[in-house]
């Protein structure tokens, strides 16, 4: 797992990212260190793959335990990764659909904003704004996992980025924070999520997003603007 936080101006924002592997030992170090790092971090986000297998019952209770005293001190906003989520039939038109565990949205007090016709994909999207940052957890598996059924996944990313639009176009805030699993940019070599890319980095320039939050790569980095 990584763990990365913010040091420079308020508020201190907590992001980390694929925790899955070593819950039991590593997850509750790297957890301790980064709030050793930023201890009056207002929020954190996980940026996908939490666990590795989302729909089970006992890696929730090592993920939970692991946090320790700060999955109660502050608010946690994930976003899922393709290990968060099975295909199943959404009973919708469309066809199955990538979609969490009901165990998410019980360990998680999700704000139900995300794209209104994505009622069967609910706590996979949300906005949050706090104190002129306005985060948007994107959950880009039908841009990038080819597990996505085809009509299903034009379906959602059509309303995905309907959504998104709407949420970086409006509000007041100074700045805007997108949060995904699938990398914008990946530095592991044979991943290149161009289809992701073309269709999201528009939006982002358009609206002018100051920071893109990713993980997947299990590697750190960061960019100046491409």
């Amino acid at each position: 797992p990584d763990a990365r936080f913010g040091v420079h101006d308020e508020p201190r924002v907590g992001s980390l990212g694929d925790a899955q592997s070593g819950l039991d030992k590593k997850w509750p170090a790297v957890v301790r260190a980064a709030f050793a790092q930023a201890p009056d971090a207002r929020f954190v986000v996980h940026a996908g793959d939490l666990l590795s297998d989302g729909y089970d019952s006992g890696s929730w209770g090592a993920f939970v335990a692991g946090l320790g005293d700060a999955a109660a001190a502050v608010p946690h906003i994930p976003v899922p990764g393709n290990n968060d989520v099975r295909r199943v039939s959404a009973g919708v038109e469309g066809g199955r659909v990538l979609r969490v565990s009901p165990l998410w949205n019980a360990h998680f007090a999700l704000p139900p904003n995300g794209p209104a016709e994505l009622r069967e994909l609910e706590g996979q999207n949300c906005v949050v704004d706090y104190q002129g940052v306005r985060i948007v957890a994107l959950d880009v598996n039908a841009f990038a996992n080819e597990e996505f059924g085809r009509s299903a996944g034009a379906r959602v990313r059509e309303a995905e980025t309907a959504w998104l639009r709407r949420v970086l176009g409006s509000g007041s805030a100074r700045w805007r924070i997108v949060v995904q699993h699938y990398p914008h940019y990946s530095v592991v070599k044979k991943r290149d999520y161009a289809a992701m890319r073309a269709a999201l980095g528009p939006i982002y320039d358009e609206f002018g997003v100051d920071l893109v939050l990713q993980g997947h790569d299990h590697a750190y980095s960061r960019t100046y603007k491409v």
